[in-house]
């Protein structure tokens, strides 16, 4: 059965790839339709680039697989396993020593659960998840300042315990380290018009929890209803004077003996732009491909910076 919906899913595509654009709805309700036992396989592809003065300073790419699991189907709710391999040690080059370390947080599984349209609700296993992070923390700490001065010891451990104090809350572990989840169920649960549209809405904000306004622009590029394929894009400017405080003030918990460098980045301006491309099925709501980028360009003086992080979420077909 399993097998057969995923053929079903691939064929799908295949039309919709041989077929003209078209959009035959008005709306497109995206509503997950579920049971216990699906299962499907995605691939992960994280692409980290970097531009100073329209020079490309860092090109990363990291790829890997995760699986998607309804493990349980209630009348008002799913639970999802979502388990992939730790690619820490491909991402980042670290020394052996702290390779041996981290290897032992080979597997990550996050237990979650959505309400009965597929809209993500909560991590289920968030303090787990909590502890494995604290622990690789301290393995950093241990591993890499050892051999430091007392004092510099203690400075960086004390701009590790910010950062870490940050990054193990809920919140933190919902929006980071689960943001491919997240993109993952952003459209589920919403009914959208084909015709373009724009709104104010809000982000989240994990620094300190008061959320960032940003206006979002939608339209749809295809809508075949036949089939319950779609294709939709999105672009969202968050408010960048708000974004900007928001970085200043978390710079200045982890440095904040340096006033100078507070107040360059007062002077600074600053933007983020998201775009998304939702190529869905929106009935049983499992997405074919998703591309979901964040543009941040900081200019200060004649120095202009520019970051682009794409993440993209591919459905793996068995053929």
């Amino acid at each position: 059965m399993k097998i057969l919906k995923k053929f079903i899913l691939y064929l799908t595509v295949l039309i919709s790839n041989f077929s003209f654009s078209q959009i035959d709805l008005d709306k497109v309700p995206f509503v997950a339709y579920w049971s216990i036992g699906d299962s499907y396989d995605f691939k992960i592809t994280k692409i980290t680039q970097q531009w100073k003065n329209d020079t490309l300073n860092k090109d990363r790419v990291n790829a890997y697989i995760v699986n998607f699991n309804v493990i349980d189907s209630t009348e008002n709710s799913y639970t999802i396993d979502w388990t992939y391999k730790n690619d820490i040690l491909n991402e980042y080059n670290f020394p052996k020593e702290l390779e041996e370390k981290l290897s032992k947080y080979d597997l990550i599984k996050i237990k979650y659960k959505t309400n009965e349209v597929g809209e993500f609700i909560e991590i289920l296993n968030w303090k787990e998840i909590s502890t494995m992070l604290n622990s690789m923390f301290k393995d950093l700490i241990e591993v890499e300042f050892k051999d430091s001065e007392e004092n510099k010891r203690k400075e960086a451990i004390e701009k590790i315990k910010v950062i870490s104090n940050i990054l193990t809350t809920q919140e933190a572990i919902e929006n980071l380290l689960a943001k491919e989840i997240q993109i993952f169920h952003n459209p589920l649960g919403l009914e959208y018009n084909t015709t373009p549209s724009s709104y104010e809405g809000e982000v989240p904000n994990i620094f300190d929890g008061t959320p960032i306004k940003n206006i979002t622009h939608i339209y749809f590029e295809e809508v075949d209803s036949e089939n319950k394929f779609c294709i939709m894009k999105s672009e969202s400017k968050i408010d960048p004077d708000e974004s900007k405080k928001i970085v200043i003030n978390f710079l200045s918990k982890i440095n904040p003996e340096d006033k100078h460098f507070t107040k360059e980045l007062e002077r600074s301006k600053f933007n983020i732009i998201d775009r998304n491309n939702f190529e869905y099925y929106y009935n049983p709501g499992i997405p074919h491909k998703i591309e979901s980028s964040r543009e941040i360009l900081l200019k200060l003086d004649d120095t202009s910076t520019k970051k682009i992080e794409t993440i993209s979420i591919e459905l793996i077909y068995n053929k």
